[in-house]
């Protein structure tokens, strides 16, 4: 599975980090900077290059606001949302001064049980197995509920090697 991350038209500088940090999570992805583009030119672009997913980051106020998973919807020719996160907020690694490994995650781990919708749409759509939480694993995705916000972490061996991602909303 090929994953292609690009942001929404003239992003700003974190929102591009935050691209960075996130394509460097995920196997198989690629960054892509947007420019001009539209949608339907990423989709010809997604295609020609046999990209299964694109991943779109939207921002608001100069900060990462909402991730679209699009599938390529070869009969119509579009690109078709299969999943929306809206953020409360993302803390990148650097800014925790966390070196940022380039680990690429195996699989989506749930914490608690309030994450356990979110954390199977996302095994889901990025077609990683979901899996218990198990030191055999190098690096994961972690999903876990805190009230009415949940936590998505990109982890390497326990510590954060990716984005740390607020979700308050999804669908």
């Amino acid at each position: 599975m090929r994953y292609l991350v690009t942001t929404s038209r003239r992003a700003s500088p974190r929102t591009r980090s935050f691209a960075k940090e996130l394509s460097g999570c995920l196997p198989a992805a690629e960054r892509m900077n947007r420019g001009k583009r539209s949608l339907e030119d990423i989709y010809h672009f997604a295609l020609l290059e046999q990209y299964d997913v694109v991943i779109v980051i939207s921002e608001r106020y100069g900060n990462p606001s909402r991730i679209v998973f699009y599938e390529l919807d070869t009969t119509s020719s579009t690109l078709k949302p299969s999943l929306t996160l809206y953020l409360k907020g993302v803390s990148l690694a650097r800014e925790k001064n966390v070196p940022h490994k380039k680990s690429k995650v195996s699989c989506v781990v749930q914490v608690g049980d309030k994450a356990r919708d979110l954390t199977e749409r996302l095994s889901r759509t990025l077609n990683l197995p979901y899996c218990p939480p198990d030191p055999i694993y190098k690096a994961w995705i972690s999903v876990e509920s805190f009230g009415e916000i949940i936590a998505v972490k990109c982890l390497h061996r326990g510590g954060i090697s990716g984005p740390f991602i607020k979700v308050y909303s999804y669908e």
